[in-house]
């Protein structure tokens, strides 16, 4: 494996702590209100923190000997050859990273996570393309 991404969509079980954090700044010292506000921060959270996590927990981007593989969850795998790349370019787009593929044929792929880690694609796929 020559590159492999890094996932960090465990990362987004960390909002409804952070919600919970915000709610005791919120309240100080008084506890006579919590019961109503830290329940729909829990849930509220909790359900944001599992879509974002449900969205982003199968993506992942690996360069192998010869081929570039995009998975972007169980159902959608690309995997491109050194032949087919003409360009690509990862870009961060409103807090996502986005990678695009354009194909010899010219088409051209497109996926975006919030929490796809790509640090280092760039110099892995000069060295693939090479």
């Amino acid at each position: 494996m020559n590159y492999q991404s890094k996932n960090n969509s465990n990362f987004a079980w960390f909002i409804p702590i952070a919600l919970l954090g915000f709610d005791f700044l919120v309240l100080g010292g008084d506890t006579s209100m919590m019961e109503y506000i830290i329940w729909p921060s829990l849930i509220g959270g909790g359900v944001g923190a599992l879509l974002l996590w449900a969205g982003n927990k199968d993506m992942s981007v690996s360069i192998s000997n010869n081929k570039l593989i995009i998975k972007k969850n169980s159902n959608e795998i690309r995997e491109y050859t050194k032949d087919e790349i003409s360009s690509w370019r990862v870009t961060k787009d409103q807090g996502k990273t986005v990678l695009r593929i354009s194909s010899s044929d010219k088409s051209e792929y497109e996926m975006a996570s919030y929490m796809l880690d790509l640090s280092g694609f760039d110099n892995a796929m000069k060295t693939f393309l090479s």
